[in-house]
């Protein structure tokens, strides 16, 4: 029974510990490369139309 308790967890640190890189990622780096990320295109991992506002 407590597996899935141990597994939740460890789900949930693991979830944790990525978003916390990203974060970290993007405080660490320089402005000029920052900046860039805005003009990756096709390469960028979130696209603008995911941030579309509602209508």
């Amino acid at each position: 029974m407590a597996n899935w308790v141990v597994g939740n967890l460890e789900n949930a640190l693991g979830t944790w510990n990525e978003k916390l890189n990203e974060i970290w990622s993007l405080i660490t780096q320089s402005p000029e490369t920052f900046k860039d990320r805005n003009n990756l295109g096709s390469n960028c991992k979130y696209k603008s139309e995911q941030f579309k506002p509602l209508v």
